[in-house]
């Protein structure tokens, strides 16, 4: 089932823990800018290789711009991409500004952002985590790129919690203490 939506059931389960976000332009650049962090290692590390070699080899002008200019988009593809996002977000929220609610439960996190259509993601299915000073990122793929929300937004549970919560989660899909 990996990254597809789990069914919308009615549930009578009680989350174990809730956190309500007030997402504003602030904290959704501040998600943005920890998951741009995570692919610089492996872009650079693959352009410089690229670049020093192919420059190295054909000593041309067309090589260093175009590595310059393949650079500045890893550095800052992320923003851009970003910025594109937040006003296709402004059109649903004209204020810049939404509240939504994240419950997590036993075998799943489910966020409503208040358009009637939650979304709920298997624990299985992240694949990263991003801590930001306010913000934590939860990554799972294309379809649903990943889930945000404000580690003192807890309204039931704690941030604290919630790590130890989702740690021993991700203990029981992937055997981390055989690696040890």
């Amino acid at each position: 089932m990996s990254n597809e939506n789990i069914p919308m059931t009615q549930t009578t389960e009680s989350p174990q823990m809730e956190n309500v976000t007030r997402m504003d332009k602030d904290g959704y650049f501040e998600a943005v800018m920890a998951r741009g962090k995570a692919l610089k290692r492996r872009i650079f590390s693959a352009l410089g290789i690229v670049c020093a070699v192919v420059g190295l080899l054909m000593a041309n002008r067309i090589v260093v711009v175009c590595g310059l200019l393949v650079t500045l988009l890893a550095l800052f593809s992320h923003l851009l991409i970003g910025y594109r996002d937040f006003q296709k977000l402004k059109v649903v929220h004209p204020t810049g500004e939404w509240e939504k609610t994240t419950r997590f439960f036993e075998d799943y996190m489910e966020v409503d952002t208040g358009d009637g259509q939650p979304k709920r993601r298997a624990y299985k299915d992240i694949r990263r985590e991003y801590e930001t000073e306010h913000m934590y990122v939860v990554e799972f793929g294309k379809e649903v790129s990943a889930m945000t929300f404000r580690k003192d937004g807890f309204t039931k549970g704690s941030f604290e919690e919630f790590q130890a919560y989702l740690t021993d989660k991700q203990r029981q899909y992937y055997d981390v203490t055989a690696s040890s």
